[in-house]
């Protein structure tokens, strides 16, 4: 049965939601780079939901959540961060061009760039009001 961890979005809640990923993927047996890398992916993921996502955003602070699943089957570990923040899909954004000089000292697109390599599938949808990213990682042969 899949975990589920709800909190609302500040930045004091990404440790306790990193946190609770690390834990569910150690309980599945994760191994330890695969869980570094679902640790990092969350953390960048979620300080960008955080940072851009609510700034600007039309929802009260107290109505701010983000929600955070962790699933698995005999495939790999698959992580579902849901948010109501503002419509968003980071996957339609290009990748920064690694070999353009004037881009790398451009802030911004770096992160998501990090987390589409280091994950294995990335997806995103929007539906009743909720960003929803699934990212998985698969199993070791």
């Amino acid at each position: 049965m899949p975990e589920r961890l709800q909190l609302r979005a500040t930045k004091a809640n990404i440790r306790s939601l990193c946190e609770f990923v690390v834990r569910a993927a150690e309980a599945i047996g994760v191994d330890a780079k695969a869980i570094h890398h679902c640790e990092l992916a969350v953390d960048e993921t979620l300080t960008n939901v955080i940072e851009h996502g609510f700034t600007e955003s039309s929802v009260p602070a107290q109505q701010q959540y983000i929600a955070v699943m962790v699933d698995h089957d005999s495939n790999g570990i698959y992580i579902t961060l849901e948010d109501n923040s503002p419509p968003f899909n980071p996957l339609i954004h290009p990748a920064p061009d690694v070999d353009d000089e004037t881009y790398k000292h451009q802030p911004g697109g770096w992160g998501i760039h990090l987390v589409r390599k280091i994950m294995d599938v990335m997806e995103y949808r929007y539906h009743d009001g909720r960003n929803t990213l699934v990212y998985g990682k698969y199993f070791s042969a």
